[in-house]
């Protein structure tokens, strides 16, 4: 991925993905390609950007979205491990879970981000 270390850029794709992510096909694509992953490196990248957390979180709750016309279920365990977007060891060297408690008890006092 092109300028990683950079957060203006990571921060800038991180907040028009959610208007690209709304589309079932992008959001297949992108699970496909692995977005997930490359979000989660992202908030390990910059661990103390919180507005980079928040555009990551809205992020990761459009790639959580069923797909396939299953909006509105009931959530199961089985949806997680059937989609495959959350790795249980991600490139990042923590899962992906492990990554969004972490950012979450970090910015606690951040309105924002724990909406």
């Amino acid at each position: 991925v092109a300028f990683t270390d950079v957060v203006g850029i990571q921060l800038m794709c991180l907040k028009v993905l959610p208007d690209l992510l709304v589309n079932e096909q992008q959001r297949t694509s992108a699970q496909h390609a692995g977005l997930t992953d490359i979000v989660l490196r992202a908030m390990v990248l910059f661990p103390d950007v919180v507005e980079l957390h928040t555009a990551a979180f809205h992020t990761l709750v459009l790639l959580a979205r069923p797909l396939g016309g299953k909006e509105g279920m009931l959530f199961n365990s089985a949806m997680v491990n059937a989609s495959g977007i959350f790795n249980v060891g991600s490139n990042t060297g923590k899962s992906g879970i492990a990554i969004m408690l972490d950012s979450m008890k970090r910015f606690v006092d951040d309105e924002d981000l724990m909406a």
